[in-house]
């Protein structure tokens, strides 16, 4: 890794809305990566994580989807790409 750690990389982590999934993207976060923090159902647990990560200084947005739904899939990378245009990496 560079002396900019993770800087400007976009990573889209699964399942981030509490447990490892959220310490995993608030740790990305930490080293200035852009997060698209991802749960199943409970959008406020992704967007209470995504509001951590701004009041931080960090770049997150929260994106509700079930990665078991190819269709939802693939909506949640198109909206990431969107937002970022890019994804360096996935967290599953």
């Amino acid at each position: 890794m560079t002396e900019d750690g993770l800087r400007g990389r976009v990573f889209l982590v699964t399942g981030s809305g509490r447990g490892l999934g959220a310490s995993l993207a608030r740790a990305a976060a930490a080293q200035s990566a852009r997060v698209v923090v991802n749960c199943r159902s409970d959008v406020k647990s992704a967007e209470a994580v995504t509001a951590g990560v701004h009041k931080a200084g960090g770049e997150a947005v929260a994106l509700r989807a079930d990665v078991s739904s190819f269709p939802e899939a693939r909506t949640l990378v198109e909206q990431a790409l969107s937002k970022w245009g890019r994804i360096d990496g996935l967290v599953n």
